[in-house]
């Protein structure tokens, strides 16, 4: 999936960014449309990561810089949070966090990181807050494309992907696989599987830049799953998660680093 030569580039890079930061990064994947299954010829490598400082840099009165990031190297785009940030978004049902731990590319793993994390994940899911948070993800973009003649095929994946994530939360209620093909299960319309399958292989074959013609019956169907997770999403309870778990959690971490 991920050539060796760009994977050694990438892992090279981490130690790099390990010494220069004084930090020890506890996991790393793809987070892009190359995890999402859905990458261009072009794309970039989105590698994101989750990592924590030495004991005696949480020590201090002062708040500090919670996040790294690099500019862009040839095609590869860095960036990471520090283990409490991960925590403290994870605890708000940030969906981002949940897409990178299941993330079927990983470069780098200590500790059995995202196993360890992943029932942590799991109890602080609130379905709603994910659904809003897909669907805020789609709809500028869908409206974007159903206003116009022509699009790229790569903004119908950031309408569709979204969208189908959510339907999964309205369906089941649980966490939504992050790789796009998991997605298409929800499917049963054959004709729209069908017109999926040809936008992907356009895609996969294309340039980024390359324009397409829209896709009205595609638009029917995405109107009424739009619709459905709107009424459905109102049946989920908000949740609250006791940060005592989290707390222990990163304590955990934070003595393993010392160690």
């Amino acid at each position: 999936m991920i050539a060796e030569e760009i994977r050694t580039e990438i892992i090279s890079h981490l130690k790099a960014i390990e010494q220069r930061e004084n930090i020890r990064i506890l996991y790393c994947c793809e987070s892009g449309s190359r995890a999402w299954g859905f990458a261009s010829n072009d794309s970039d490598y989105d590698v994101r990561f989750i990592y924590v400082h030495p004991q005696d840099w949480y020590l201090s009165i002062n708040d500090k810089k919670d996040s790294i990031e690099y500019p862009l190297i040839g095609e590869l785009d860095f960036g990471g949070w520090e283990i409490r940030k991960a925590l403290r978004l994870m605890r708000k049902s940030n969906a981002v966090i949940f897409e990178w731990l299941q993330s079927p590319i990983i470069y780098l793993e200590k500790e059995n990181f995202a196993n360890r994390i992943w029932p942590l994940a799991e109890k602080c899911f609130a379905p709603k807050a994910a659904i809003n948070h897909y669907l805020g993800l789609a709809v500028n973009t869908y409206n974007s494309i159903k206003s116009s003649h022509q699009t790229k095929a790569k903004k119908y994946f950031y309408v569709i992907r979204p969208v189908l994530a959510a339907y999964w939360i309205a369906q089941k209620g649980t966490i939504p696989p992050m790789e796009y093909h998991k997605l298409l299960q929800l499917i049963g319309d054959k004709n729209i599987l069908s017109i999926l399958e040809n936008l992907l292989e356009n895609k996969r074959t294309s340039a980024e830049g390359d324009l397409i013609d829209v896709i009205p019956e595609l638009h029917g169907f995405l109107d009424s799953i739009f619709a459905f997770c709107d009424e459905k999403k109102n049946q989920f309870d908000r949740k609250h998660t006791d940060i005592v778990i989290l707390d222990k959690f990163f304590r955990e971490f934070l003595h393993d680093a010392e160690h």
